[in-house]
């Protein structure tokens, strides 16, 4: 069957591991979703079949990164509130790895 629309979905902020307590970023993060949004379209009249949907799954690219960074800092300075900072380095880092920059170095992209 042909597919009249297609549908990216790209998990939220947060890491492979559950360094917080909040869960953690998994590769069927979208399934739940992705069935919830099948149902409804089905109910207004829709073929839900006629919908492809492309899950992207990148947390495990941005984990590594951040996870080195932090673990870096932790070792050459006394940090306080460890937890805090780590939060921010994994949930705030996935915002800025989204950032377009100049640098090929410099980019996730």
């Amino acid at each position: 069957m042909a597919k009249k629309l297609a549908v990216a979905v790209i998990h939220g902020m947060g890491s492979v591991q559950d360094i917080h307590g909040l869960g953690k970023q998994t590769v069927n993060f979208a399934d739940k979703m992705i069935e919830e949004v099948k149902e409804l379209v089905g109910k207004e009249g829709k073929n839900p079949n006629e919908i492809a949907w492309q899950p992207i799954y990148w947390a495990g690219v941005t984990d590594s990164a951040q996870l080195l960074y932090f673990d870096k800092a932790n070792r050459e300075f006394d940090l306080d509130f460890k937890k805090l900072r780590r939060f921010v380095v994994t949930y705030l880092g996935d915002v800025s790895a989204y950032q377009l920059v100049k640098s090929q170095a410099n980019t996730t992209y």
